[in-house]
């Protein structure tokens, strides 16, 4: 599969925008040409940042990164629902184990609320009495 940072060099490159007019004081020139070529990562809330300065939404990305039709959002309102974003953090077939082994590997805040959608009908998952572990 392609590398986040390809998928972002190219929507940057069609929109015209040059590293210089993306970056900021959150996101150097420097580190946005090292995550485009696959020699840094990114933190979750840098890369959400980022997506807005190249003016895309999280969806619009993930479409493009995965070449996947996205389903299409029961709810009139426009918001996904749980069935369709569950789909987008796991891969096709992953299960509420494979969530909670994910959690259990690297316990980030994301692995955590991916585990906690997986299961909100089942079983419970990280402990909700103590704080996150990020």
């Amino acid at each position: 599969m392609t590398k986040l940072g390809a998928t972002v060099r190219q929507i940057r490159q069609n929109k015209g925008l040059t590293l210089a007019a993306v970056a900021d004081s959150q996101i150097t020139e420097s580190f946005l040409s090292k995550f485009e070529r696959g020699v840094t990562d990114i933190s979750v809330t840098k890369f959400l940042h980022l997506l807005d300065r190249i003016l895309t939404t999280p969806e619009e990305f993930f479409y493009l990164h995965g070449n996947v039709p996205l389903p299409q959002p029961a709810r009139g309102d426009g918001y996904q629902t749980r069935a369709v974003l569950m789909h987008r953090l796991l891969p096709s077939g992953a299960s509420e184990q494979m969530a909670a082994e994910r959690y259990r590997t690297a316990p980030t805040l994301l692995n955590a609320l991916t585990w906690r959608t997986a299961n909100a009908a089942g079983t419970p998952g990280p402990d909700r009495s103590g704080p996150l572990l990020c």
